[in-house]
């Protein structure tokens, strides 16, 4: 959940404070590992499985992103 929230951004909107942001992003992995510490393992399997590929989207996304503003800048340079 850290990288997730690392590579993800802020998960709250621009009006909250950097310190709120800094809170939810180190003490959501310690609440989520408290909460699924008695759950089934199927359940922690679906629950790893799914930030491991929302880890990957997102980083799909942001290097498709990357490259989209590296062609545009160098179209504009061109014109």
């Amino acid at each position: 959940m850290l990288v997730q929230s690392k590579i993800g951004g802020s998960i709250a909107g621009p009006e909250s404070s950097a310190t709120q942001s800094k809170a939810l992003q180190y003490m959501l992995p310690v609440v989520f590992t408290v909460l699924f510490y008695k759950m089934p393992s199927g359940l922690v399997l679906y629950w790893l499985v799914n930030t491991v590929l929302s880890i990957w989207q997102q980083h799909y996304i942001n290097k498709g992103a990357e490259k989209a503003e590296r062609e545009k800048a160098e179209n504009a340079k061109k014109a």
